[in-house]
């Protein structure tokens, strides 16, 4: 289900795009709004989804193997200006073994009329799913909270006045408040496409 999810979006957006495209070549046949840079100014709103990796770096032992799974990312800010924007947002990886989730605000700085980088932190969940050999008893999961940083960077490759469909490249690490003999940093790394309402 969620890889049909991407795959959804991912054709959508490729049909869009195709779509925009013609009708800037001036195809007669073809209505539709002609591609154009992004005009940013008041109310932003953006939502992002794609494969995501979750790797466990415990301190006292060797690196956990990497946990697969969907990413996603939502925001709403507002753009300050044509190439800065600031936005709350929840980012996470969910894998098949736990999650791991950020609530907080970032920056979005764009180095040209497409790219950007975007930095911020906050507040973190890591969710550990626990085992059961039992099917009809479902595993137990526990929760942990911390503080930690994201970043990463991304380009619009289609844009119209009003929004860019993205593709992102985010990373994000905290260190939950895990038990003793447990500690360790929690890092996730996600490739995204996204739409950027402007």
């Amino acid at each position: 289900m969620k890889r049909r999810l991407i795959m959804v979006l991912a054709l959508g957006m490729l049909g869009a795009g195709a779509a925009s495209a013609r009708a800037d070549e001036g195809d007669p046949d073809m209505q539709g709004p002609p591609t154009r840079p992004a005009v940013r100014s008041g109310w932003t709103a953006g939502i992002a989804v794609g494969p995501g990796e979750l790797h466990v770096i415990p301190d006292d032992s060797d690196k956990e193997p990497a946990d697969e799974g969907p990413a996603f990312s939502v925001r709403l800010g507002v753009a300050v200006s044509q190439s800065f924007l600031v936005m709350g947002l929840t980012e996470f990886v969910e894998g098949s073994s736990g999650s791991n989730a950020l609530y907080g605000g970032a920056i979005q700085f764009y180095l040209s009329e497409r790219m950007f980088v975007r930095a911020g932190g906050g507040l973190t969940r890591y969710t550990r799913g626990g085992s059961s050999s039992d099917p009809d008893m479902p595993a137990s999961s526990k929760s942990y909270l911390g503080v930690g940083a994201m970043g990463g960077v991304g380009g619009e490759w289609l844009q119209l006045q009003d929004l860019g469909l993205t593709v992102e490249m985010m990373f994000m690490a905290n260190r939950p408040d895990l038990p003793e003999g447990a500690k360790g940093t929690i890092v996730n790394g996600s490739i995204m496409l996204g739409i950027q309402w402007f």
